[in-house]
């Protein structure tokens, strides 16, 4: 017996303007041709093709459309991911389109960029970064966080075991120029604290604000160059 799947897709437009034209005629078309999104597409474009076989249809029970994106809701009994239709949807007017199947053991999600499917991260794209509000500005002013990349020459000063399942450590450090941070170690910077090994260090890495013991302080992120001793 075939596995009822649920299908939820979201198509973005350019503009609110062309996503209610795509809403129209996807809702007419739809209406002629009982719900079926295939054959509704293909009365519109001529390209969509799912695959062979009666039961490979996708039956749309909800369309809804907020500003310049489209919620598409329906079922299909189809083992194949339900992604045979952005062909013909991207012609449309979507420039962008997620696919997200629902089953009762889990579901799959599929991103697709002017008609070509990419990976999530290439899909959702650089976000932007959230302006600082005054109380981050005034809090990392006591912070060391250098803009972008940075190399740095720092001794360690205390270290503590994290207790988690990579079996990381803390490092507290002081730099040449007496700015205090912190890095959790996982990798090779973790040597500095077996015994015997030099205190003194250098790497480059980027600096980003957290808190440790409830107040904030500034970490090492991903150290590369790293060089242990004088």
């Amino acid at each position: 017996m075939s596995t009822e799947v649920w299908v939820i897709i979201k198509a973005t437009f350019s503009t609110t303007e062309a996503a209610e034209t795509a809403a129209s005629q996807l809702k007419r078309s739809l209406a002629e041709q009982g719900g079926e999104l295939t054959q509704a597409l293909n009365t519109l474009q001529a390209t969509a093709q799912p695959p062979s076989g009666p039961e490979e249809s996708l039956t749309i029970e909800h369309v809804e459309r907020k500003k310049n994106v489209l919620s598409i809701a329906g079922y299909t009994y189809t083992s194949e991911p339900p992604v045979w239709f952005t062909a013909a949807l991207h012609p449309l007017g979507a420039q962008k389109i997620h696919i997200r199947d629902q089953w009762d053991e889990g579901g799959s999600h599929y991103y697709f960029l002017e008609g070509q499917r990419v990976s999530k991260r290439k899909f959702e794209g650089d976000k932007p970064k959230r302006p600082l509000s005054a109380r981050d500005i005034e809090i990392n002013k006591n912070l060391f966080l250098p803009e972008g990349r940075v190399h740095i020459k720092a001794t360690l000063t205390q270290h503590w075991p994290v207790g988690d399942i990579y079996e990381s450590i803390l490092l507290e450090f002081m730099s040449d120029d007496n700015q205090r941070f912190y890095h959790k170690a996982t990798g090779r910077l973790k040597q500095i604290t077996y015994e015997g090994s030099p205190t003194t260090c250098e790497f480059s890495a980027i600096f980003e604000r957290g808190k440790h013991d409830g107040q904030y302080v500034s970490f090492a992120k991903r150290p590369t160059k790293i060089k242990i001793g004088p």
